[in-house]
Parts: structure tokens; sequence; C-alpha cells
């Protein structure tokens, strides 16, 4: 780790910089790591993108390449790619996910003096014909290249050991659990009473939310068939979807409400650039994940605003609740209604748990410990040999 005197250099590199669970956790660490005396570049293998601009909005460097998704770029585009990095001069190249993984990599062979690589792995793996094509390819490439980083991270203990099955180097494992901003991610009376009111939902009724983009691995539908459960023996539930193209707009998402007849009791704010404020409104979270997810940013946030959480046992998410919350089978349509409607009818005994989970949050997942977690990885180079 960089001493007092010592500005650490550190370049990451994503595959973009949507709203998502890894780009949410590389924003946090470089805001984080500012105050840590390091100089933070990401560089953006696809678009700018929101997460991009909030970067940018912090004076953090950043570079974007909008290489076409799906497509290995030009050599051109490497050539662009290095001269960035060179101008740089990390100490540290740090990858996100499969392609930032790779790209690193590559790089780092043609940077003098070379940097220390380090790969950053987000997510638990599924059947790998549910991934696009170059991804499924980039997945199996990198066993073969996975003694090449200094280390490999895993936010999810899940995650690694699915990784090593397929061949990913075992001694390269570090697991790196997602930080959380505490402070950001709070309980707040006024901003509950506010978003609350502008919903048009009483103090009285119970708000379920569920934050996710629209993916098959987050599994809406399970979400919405639970939610016809709790409706057709409770009045007084309602059920919040958030997230990129949860939106009445998309067909694919409204056919389901319309044909389960949630229309009055489901309502749909699609992408939202800050939802922390949308986690104070909430009596109770819920994720229905049926795959995909590694350390599950969304949980760790509700778990933060001291929210009761009902998740699917899906990567790091039986871990990450702890006691404070329930655990469910993938797909169990039956078992989250029957949940959901225990809350309801219970919704004050529920209460401690949530102020547990905040509780837990702060004590082993504030942002502030996993920064410095990261900070003292770099500093050993870890692994030396496989």
């Amino acid at each position: 780790m960089a001493d007092s005197k010592t500005m650490l250099r550190v370049a990451h590199v994503i595959t973009g910089l949507e709203i998502g669970g890894a780009e949410n956790m590389l924003y946090k660490l470089v805001k984080q790591h500012e105050s840590e005396n390091v100089q933070s570049t990401v560089i953006s293998l696809g678009k700018l993108g929101p997460i991009g601009k909030q970067l940018e909005s912090l004076n953090i460097d950043v570079e974007v390449l909008n290489f076409r998704r799906g497509a290995i770029p030009s050599i051109f585009g490497f050539i662009r790619f290095l001269s960035i990095i060179r101008a740089r001069q990390p100490q540290i190249l740090q990858g996100w996910m499969y392609h930032g993984n790779i790209a690193v990599t590559l790089a780092a062979f043609f940077i003098a003096p070379r940097p220390k690589v380090y790969w950053n792995i987000r997510q638990s793996l599924g059947p790998l014909e549910h991934e696009r094509n170059l991804t499924r390819k980039l997945i199996r490439v990198s066993a073969l290249l996975s003694r090449i980083p200094s280390a490999i991270i895993y936010n999810s203990r899940v995650s690694a050991e699915q990784h090593s099955e397929l061949g990913y180097c075992k001694k390269r494992e570090k697991y790196i659990p997602n930080g959380f901003d505490v402070y950001q991610f709070r309980p707040d009376t006024v901003i509950r009473e506010k978003i609350r009111k502008g919903l048009g939902i009483s103090e009285e009724t119970i708000l379920v939310g569920h934050i996710a983009r629209f993916h098959p691995k987050k599994d809406h539908r399970t979400f919405f068939n639970a939610a016809k459960k709790v409706v057709d023996v409770s009045d007084d539930v309602i059920f919040l979807g958030v997230g990129r193209d949860v939106e009445r707009k998309n067909e694919l998402i409204w056919q389901q409400i319309e044909a389960l007849e949630l229309q009055n009791s489901v309502i749909l704010l699609g992408e939202q650039s800050i939802v922390s404020d949308i986690y104070c409104a909430l009596d109770l979270f819920v994720s229905s994940s049926r795959w995909g997810e590694g350390f599950p940013n969304n949980i760790g946030e509700a778990m933060a605003t001291g929210l009761y959480c009902i998740a699917t046992d899906v990567g790091e998410s039986k871990e990450l609740l702890g006691e404070t919350g329930k655990v469910i089978a993938p797909g169990d349509i039956s078992g989250l209604g029957k949940e959901i409607l225990s809350f309801a009818d219970q919704k004050s005994a529920y209460w401690k748990k949530g102020r547990a989970a905040r509780d837990r949050i702060c004590k082993l997942y504030a942002i502030d410990k996993i920064g410095r977690d990261y900070l003292s990885l770099y500093g050993k180079g870890y692994c030396s040999g496989c």
C-alpha cells in the first residue's frame, strides 16, 4: 500500500459504465480511495453511461473507448487503449468482469515497467448457454489465463468455487465482498414520507420493493406471481419495481402484470439514478434472482437502510443476510408469497431484524473497510506463484 508520501496509481478497466452492480461497486471504491492517497483512472471499454458521469462529477479521470458491444476491438482501438494506460503509468491494472480482466492481462505485456494485474469477477455462474457468445468464450479463455494475475478478486465465495471448478487458478483466489456507503443508505423518515406521498401510498400500506434491471436472471416473473398470491389474500400491499426497462412501456413486463390482473397493485418506476431514497420508502425488500448474482448490491443497500429482506439462495445472498432476513429457493413462487404475507401479518415484529440488518452492514461491509482491503491486497502483491 502507498505510504503517506507516495501516490498509488490504479487504472480500472471495465466493460461499461451503465448502472449495475459491478459499476456501482467500482464507483464506491474509487470514491473511497480518494481519501487514501490513490490516483484512480477508470477506462470504459464501452460507453460512458450514468456511472461514468457520476465519476466525472467527482473529477475522477475517466476514459471512454466506445468499443462495440459483443465485438473484438480493432488493432487501432487496442493501440488507443494502450496509449491511455502508458500515459498514466499505473502501478496497478485492475480488471472488472471478464472483458476488463482480459483487457488488462493483454495490456500488461505491452507496458514497461509492467504493472501488477488484478482481476475482479462479479457474478456467480448459471448455465453458460445463458451467456452471450463472446462472454461464454471469455469465461473459458480466462480459465487458461488465470495464473497470470497477482490475484483474482471474487465478491462471492460461491462464485470462487464455481470458477475453480472451471479451471480458474485456486491459489489466486481472494474474497473481498462488496462495500456499502452507510451514510448514503440509511433510514430517513422525512424522505420516506416524501417518496410515499409522491407515490400516493399511505403509511399503513405495506410497500414491497424489487430493484433490479429487467433480465431473465433477475426473475421478475417469480416476483409478480408471488405478488398475485399476496394480493389475492391482502388488499393492503403494494409492489414497487425499479430498474432498467422495468416500466410500463416494456411490453414483456406489462403483459405479465395484466395477465395477473395486478395493474392496481404494482408501480413501475424504471431506472432511477438515486435509489437510496426509494429504499427509505419501502417496508420490505425482495430479491428474486435465479442465477448470476455474485454479491447483490441491492440486498446490502436495503439492509443498510434498515429493511428486512427476502432473497433467493443465489451467490452470496445467504451469507450477506446472516440471521437478519429470509432465504428461499430460486423460483419458489409459493414460498415467496408466503413470506411476504407473514411479514404483512407481523410487520412490527420484523423491525428489530431490519435494525440488526443495518448493524450487520455497518460492522462487516462498510465501504471504508472494503476499500482498505483492496489497498492491502495491492500492497502485498498477493500470490507470487501457482
